[in-house]
């Protein structure tokens, strides 16, 4: 993970030229002719100007590009905005975001998903943030998951804002992240910190974020710069959201190659409760898939922590010692079968959400209020 090529599939990796005060969206799509313009529209609703957009249609085999075209066609005016369609076989969306960024020409650089939506003051609110930081610094912002119901949209509470001096501590234990939509980036730094790992399958943008802190990196917040991120709700969710062995296999990847990172700076001592956190609640989420990946992970948990013990971070973990954490984790899910006690996860998001909203246009204005 620490070794990145300067070259992509799509060529040579991003000039460090760019054109002062211009922000670029980068916009991966994959099949999302249904959502992609709720996308757009929020991005030319953005009060900052200049913007260039940068659709990068990733093989869709449904009609996105027409629609992000047409869509086009409809926006093409002098504002000091500016859309461009590209596309390539599909690769999945770090190539996406890295062929985005060599193409790109902005001094800022936004990343969001085709069926996520940005607040309208949010890029202008992250610029100004960055105008006062020094280089080696990004913005995030507060986000909220919304998601279709029959209400209309749902919108959960927000997230909780992390202490900026632990960061990366609270980054790679778990207990905080910020969607890839959050952060605004200046190219400067992203042409340091190299391409996007185009092996990953899954939490490609955590890796992103946190070799950006390992490195050195800062993160400031900017106060009611939102973001708002699509929770699916049935088989349209991504591989980043799946429980299958590549998912959890990537994910391994991603906190080995964190932890390489901070070996090679001399610091791991500091982060080792909580890498050892990582790899335990890791392990904790595969129990019932993979006992074997399972095993593998509690092990590095062990390896890594400070006294040579899994962290206090499994309920009935006496239990977890004798009969192990899968065998733990199915009888648990057979009892609760039995008892039909509903199956709450801390990690996941609430039952309901805190609010409604009719449609996209109002859901950008909520926080505003």
């Amino acid at each position: 993970m620490s070794d990145y090529s300067e070259q992509t599939c799509h060529g040579t990796w991003m000039a460090e030229t760019c054109t002062a005060g211009l922000a670029t969206v980068i916009v991966p799509a994959y099949n999302a002719a249904d959502l992609i313009a709720e996308t757009l529209d929020s991005v030319y609703r953005q009060t900052y100007r200049p913007l260039e957009v940068l659709v990068i249609d990733d093989g869709s085999t449904d009609d996105t590009l027409e629609v992000v075209d047409d869509w086009a066609a409809r926006h093409d005016d002098a504002s000091g905005f500016r859309l461009r369609s590209l596309s390539q076989s599909n690769q999945g969306g770090p190539v996406a975001r890295n062929h985005g960024l060599i193409e790109s020409s902005g001094e800022f650089i936004q990343f969001l998903d085709c069926d996520d939506v940005l607040a309208p003051f949010k890029i202008e609110r992250q610029v100004e943030c960055l105008a006062d930081c020094a280089g080696g610094t990004a913005s995030y912002g507060p986000w909220r998951f919304f998601v279709m119901t029959d209400q209309g949209l749902g919108l959960y509470k927000p997230s909780t804002q992390t202490q900026e001096d632990r960061a990366l501590k609270s980054w790679v234990e778990g207990t905080w992240s910020e969607p890839v939509h959050g952060l605004l980036w200046r190219r400067s730094d992203l042409v340091e910190l190299g391409p996007w790992d185009e092996q990953l399958k899954a939490d490609q943008d955590g890796e992103y974020a946190m070799r950006f802190l390992v490195r050195g990196g800062r993160l400031v917040f900017a106060p009611n710069a939102w973001a708002y991120y699509r929770k699916p709700m049935n088989s349209h969710a991504t591989v980043s959201s799946n429980n299958g062995r590549i998912a959890f296999q990537s994910r391994f990847r991603v906190i080995r190659g964190i932890e390489k990172e901070l070996t090679a700076r001399g610091l791991l001592d500091e982060y080792r409760s909580c890498l050892s956190r990582r790899y335990a609640y890791l392990a904790h989420r595969c129990a019932l898939h993979d006992r074997r990946l399972t095993n593998l992970y509690l092990k590095h948990a062990r390896r890594v922590s400070p006294d040579g013990k899994l962290p206090p971070l499994f309920s009935y973990y006496w239990l977890s010692r004798i009969i192990g954490l899968s065998t733990k984790h199915k009888l648990g899910r057979l009892v609760r079968g039995m008892l039909r006690i509903p199956v709450r996860n801390k990690q996941s998001r609430p039952e309901v959400p805190a609010v409604h909203v009719a449609d996209i246009q109002e859901l950008l204005l909520v926080d505003e209020r």
